[in-house]
């Protein structure tokens, strides 16, 4: 529950840009962040890294009745991911 309150303030308008939530499985790392980046309608900026490739940006959101975070990155891939999967930020 501590996962869904924290996505829930990142989208209400947090003060600083920090990565809040993670989803982490063998060299690849979803974040999402409190920071708006180019997104809009109140989407905030999500980075996918795998491995030594660049990271991809996206936007994402809570979908509240399916309990799914909605990210659709910025070259055109989209996924939804359910909220249980997220953990906090290991350097935090």
């Amino acid at each position: 529950m501590r996962i869904i309150a924290a996505v829930l303030l990142a989208l209400a308008g947090a003060s600083h840009a920090a990565v809040i939530a993670e989803v982490r499985e063998r060299d690849m790392v979803l974040q999402l962040t409190d920071e708006t980046g180019p997104c809009v309608n109140r989407a905030k900026l999500a980075v996918f890294r795998q491995g030594v490739d660049a990271p991809i940006k996206g936007c994402y959101r809570l979908n509240p009745a399916t309990m799914v975070v909605q990210v659709a990155f910025l070259d055109g891939d989209v996924v939804e991911v359910p909220v249980a999967l997220f953990k906090r930020p290991e350097n935090v």
